[in-house]
């Protein structure tokens, strides 16, 4: 399986942009792109994996809105030096 490195620099760009709107900054793409790989290749999904989905993408929608500047790269690479 190749992966599509465009569409990560299009996600990297949104994070990083002033001007991009919250959902750009979300996670919700990246679920919606596990969800087709899912389906493409009929692997099942359980409720409890969809259910982990939609809270992460309101925690995620919440979490831009209230704090457009913050970077989630910026975040996690902090996450991972900490630990």
């Amino acid at each position: 399986m190749k992966l599509n490195l465009r569409n990560s620099k299009i996600a990297n760009d949104a994070h990083r942009s002033k001007n991009a709107s919250f959902y750009d900054k979300s996670t919700g793409g990246v679920f919606m792109k596990i969800i087709s790989l899912t389906r493409k290749y009929n692997v099942p999904m359980t409720l409890g994996t969809v259910r982990v989905f939609r809270a992460n993408l309101m925690y995620d929608s919440i979490i831009c809105r209230l704090s457009p500047k913050l970077d989630p790269q910026q975040q996690f690479k902090r996450w991972v030096m900490n630990t």
